[in-house]
């Protein structure tokens, strides 16, 4: 007699997102490169993924690369798609600081925003980076 055992598989998932940028004090003017790293923290996939990054007011979009997925300068979506369990994706946002913001701290934030299975961990789904201009007194 054969005894079948069937492991159940998990279900619990959890999406983490990080953030940072190249340069936490850029002159006005000068490029920054925000990378925004999207970790599955689970052994399952996660399927339909979308990340909202709509850069803010006072730096201007540049380009884009991502290691997964294709990413919409005018909506802010990072469309990823499926995420294997246990990896980890990045997106790289080069943006120039506009003149005329001087001292300013301009804050970009990341948000984990659509995901087919239901992300256990609200905590880590969205990251942010500061700048604050300088000067090149």
């Amino acid at each position: 007699e054969t005894v079948t055992t069937t492991l159940p598989t998990p279900t619990t998932l959890d999406l983490a997102i990080k953030q940072t940028v190249s340069d936490p004090r850029p002159v006005q003017g000068t490029s920054i490169i925000y990378t925004i790293t999207l970790t599955n923290l689970s052994s399952i996939a996660a399927s339909g993924v979308e990340v909202t990054d709509q850069l803010p007011a006072d730096v201007t979009f540049i380009s884009y690369q991502a290691t997964l997925g294709v990413y919409d300068s005018s909506t802010g979506v990072w469309t990823v798609g499926n995420l294997a369990g246990s990896t980890d994706v990045s997106l790289f946002v080069t943006a120039s600081v506009d003149t005329g913001t001087l001292t300013m701290r301009i804050t970009n934030c990341a948000t984990l925003t659509i995901v087919d299975q239901t992300d256990t961990n609200s905590a880590n789904d969205n990251a942010c980076a500061a700048i604050v201009t300088a000067c090149v007194c």
